[in-house]
């Protein structure tokens, strides 16, 4: 049973346990992780939730997709105004595809924009995806182009809209390597009933399911909280400052096969200090190389409180001199 106020759950020896919910941090269900970025279709939000899903259909309103991954699901319906940018086609290199979304979600210019496969940008006011075709008015009247032709589409930030902040939410992993911010769930049988902080709703097999994390009162993620201080250690004259929720390069944050909605991209030599949020007991945390590394350089983690060392990792990844 998982509900707003309720998790039950029965051991292998059947002995039933009911937890409250805001008591709950996490619930990872034992099956393969995401295995590697490819270049199927994905649909980025503007509030952080990235799907693997495929656009059939998009109006003035609204975006209808299809999961690229579980085709007896029923299609999605989501909101237009909280869509960031399609692709049909991205590089599978770990360092490209970083760079690459990082572009998507901080263009700034007050147009749409269609990235064509063959490496032309058109500009303008997108009109409609429909019959596997993208209308787009440009200045010198509406074009029609094969969606095929179309490596990604990136919405007007003008446009778009930021669902009402809350920092009471769920994050949840699917088997597909799609990161899902929701403000609702329920389980009904073997199916995951479930409303996204952007509005919309639908339902996923429990097989689907990778993890879920709760943050609440008694959770709050790190990379929401402000820094009172970092240093960045200079590597080959190279420095850049730490990413919320992204990796250094503007990338998924992704450690081995696991993809993380939440957390910190972070060059090597940097420190940085919070205060301690007040009635904070607890600090949990994963650490690892990003997958933009390519498995290159190594690291150590370190956590201190009040000067004092509390924990200190093994060295992760291999030396290279």
């Amino acid at each position: 049973i998982l509900s707003n106020d309720k998790i039950v759950v029965d051991d292998k020896f059947g002995k039933r346990t009911e937890f409250a919910r805001a008591d709950v941090f996490a619930i990872s269900f034992v099956k393969p992780l995401f295995d590697r970025p490819d270049s199927k279709p994905w649909l980025f939000l503007v509030s952080g939730d990235v799907l693997k899903l495929t656009p059939t259909s998009i109006d003035d309103s609204s975006v209808a997709a299809k999961s690229s991954s579980f085709g007896r699901l029923p299609p999605f319906k989501i909101p237009l105004e909280f869509c960031q940018a399609v692709t049909w086609s991205q590089s599978t290199d770990p360092i490209r595809q970083a760079t690459e979304l990082h572009y998507l979600l901080n263009r700034q210019k007050d147009s749409d924009l269609l990235q064509l496969r063959n490496g032309d940008r058109i500009e303008g006011e997108f009109l409609s995806l429909a019959n596997g075709q993208i209308a787009i008015e440009t200045a010198v009247g509406e074009t029609k182009l094969d969606v095929q032709r179309i490596r990604y589409l990136v919405f007007n930030p003008d446009l778009i809209s930021k669902p009402k902040p809350s920092t009471s939410f769920i994050s949840m992993t699917t088997s597909d390597g799609s990161s899902w911010k929701l403000s609702n769930i329920t389980l009904e049988k073997e199916s995951l009933k479930a409303e996204s902080v952007s509005g919309f709703k639908f339902a996923l097999p429990i097989t689907t399911l990778v993890e879920l994390r709760f943050f609440g009162d008694h959770a709050i993620p790190l990379s929401s909280l402000t820094p009172e201080k970092q240093t960045i250690e200079k590597y080959l004259a190279l420095s850049r400052p730490p990413t919320m929720n992204f990796n250094v390069l503007g990338g998924r944050l992704m450690v081995g096969r696991h993809p993380f909605a939440s957390g910190i991209g972070c060059m090597s030599g940097t420190t940085i200090e919070w205060s301690v949020p007040k009635n904070g007991q607890s600090f949990h945390t994963s650490v690892g190389l990003d997958r933009a590394s390519k498995g290159k350089g190594s690291v150590r983690f370190e956590i201190l409180v009040d000067g004092e060392s509390k924990w200190k990792s093994e060295q992760i990844g291999k030396a290279h001199v």
